[in-house]
């Protein structure tokens, strides 16, 4: 099974942001990790340890094109309507998915994903979908948005995002993400990378740990991101 290794990640509707999506909520080997800003060295270690098989260059290429299109037909609408605001908070319907087994994370943020475009589709369909079975692999990011493209929106895109993001990078991720949510009410299958020592989502362990999320909302305007974790 591929996997892509960036480091955070996220696959939004019709627009998304990613990084290394591996098995549910679940330990990686951190030796030589210890935590904070990571060395360009250290990326590679990690990266080269867990991905024998990463995407290729023209891979990157064509998700950054279909992002980069989506992001052009937002703005399109936009100019259609004339001044559109976002609000500054705007929340979907909470619908937290609690997975099945340790390495359901991605079915199981999949099918919340899936839940908010009126569609619901079982773990085990997912997960069957994945090729997973419980306790054995985890789910890749080009995986998941395949499975969102075909259960929930077509226009499902995929973007990547930087371990150590620039301000231009989070003014991306925060357009997005009102767009996505305020915009199309489409909510985000999100794959977080949390380092030893570093930002952890609430009640996670401190250690290396890869993990698909949902996100269904934010408020002051980017800044905060609500997610729906199925690990807890």
């Amino acid at each position: 099974m591929r996997t892509l290794t960036r480091a955070i990640s996220a696959l939004i509707g019709g627009l998304s942001i990613t990084g290394l999506p591996l098995s549910g909520f679940s330990a990686a080997a951190a030796e030589g990790v210890t935590g904070g800003t990571l060395t360009a060295g250290q990326v590679a270690e990690v990266k080269a340890e867990a991905d024998p098989d990463p995407f290729t260059p023209q891979e990157i290429a064509t998700a950054k094109a279909e992002s980069e299109a989506k992001d052009r037909s937002i703005a399109g609408a936009k100019a259609g309507l004339g001044a559109l605001a976002y609000p500054a908070s705007s929340y979907l319907t909470a619908n937290h998915v609690a997975q099945s087994y340790s390495n359901y994370c991605g079915p199981a943020t999949a099918r919340m994903t899936i839940l908010h475009q009126g569609r619901d589709v079982s773990q085990a369909t997912l997960a069957s979908r994945f090729g997973i079975t419980p306790g054995d692999g985890g789910t890749s990011w080009d995986s998941m948005l395949s499975a969102l493209r075909y259960y929930a929106h077509p226009n499902y895109a995929g973007a990547f995002l930087a371990y150590s993001p620039t301000a231009a990078d989070q003014a991306t991720y925060k357009s997005r993400l009102m767009a996505d949510i305020a915009g199309t009410y489409d909510s985000i299958a999100g794959n977080v990378w949390e380092v030893v020592n570093g930002p952890h989502l609430p009640g996670h362990p401190n250690r290396e740990i890869f993990h698909w999320v949902n996100i269904r909302g934010y408020k002051e305007s980017g800044a905060y991101s609500q997610v729906q974790d199925p690990a807890t």
